[in-house]
């Protein structure tokens, strides 16, 4: 009988010398993962996503005036922190931390100085929260007529680089998390919406 017991105490002590620390291991390692899942889970759901929209429309309150601009929007679940952003037309790269390029970049492309704009521009350690939406990101504004004649000299050449796709947008931003992202948008327009807002009722 005594011999049975020491021989069970044998067994116990070793599996609990052996077998426990291996379980505790393996308890903690998948602990472990489990933190590291639903951190990574938490955090991907807080990604950011921004994206380039360009919009043509006659404005409801005043049928006489056209607007044309792109708007920037952050239609993530997360804020977007900007790292670098830069504009590709024609060739040319735009690019700055700190100001607006959109009168270089218009001009270049034979848009006068003169045209009447509304600008902004995604600057260096600039945040767009979720839900955020830059309406004024670039706006020009004019009389339809002038641009139904074709002889504008504001929207008609900046519709003309829109609907030729040559436009390019590229952003490089991070979440809250550190987390890296980038996001480029070939700025074309599908201008049959814009026809039917010109047909008479």
């Amino acid at each position: 009988m005594r011999q049975q017991i020491n021989k069970w105490k044998y067994h116990f002590n070793w599996i609990k010398h052996y077998i426990s620390p291996s379980l505790v291991v393996i308890i903690t390692a998948f602990s472990a993962y489990l933190v590291y899942q639903q951190n990574y889970l938490m955090k991907e759901s807080k990604h950011p996503f921004l994206a380039f929209t360009p919009k043509i429309i006659v404005l409801p309150n005043n049928p006489q005036m056209i607007e044309a601009k792109i708007v920037v929007g952050n239609y993530g679940e997360g804020s977007a922190i900007i790292d670098e952003f830069k504009v590709q037309i024609n060739g040319q790269t735009y690019q700055s931390n700190y100001s607006s390029k959109w009168r270089e970049i218009l001009s270049h492309n034979q848009i006068s100085h003169s045209c009447p704009l509304s600008e902004g521009w995604l600057i260096k350690n600039a945040v767009l929260k979720a839900g955020d939406e830059e309406d004024n990101f670039l706006r020009l504004l004019y009389p339809m007529d002038e641009v139904l004649n074709g002889k504008e000299p504001c929207i008609t050449p900046f519709i003309d680089l829109i609907k030729a796709g040559k436009l390019t947008l590229s952003v490089k931003y991070h979440s809250i998390y550190n987390i890296s992202y980038s996001q480029e948008n070939i700025i074309e327009y599908d201008f049959s919406a814009l026809q039917e807002q010109f047909k008479s009722p």
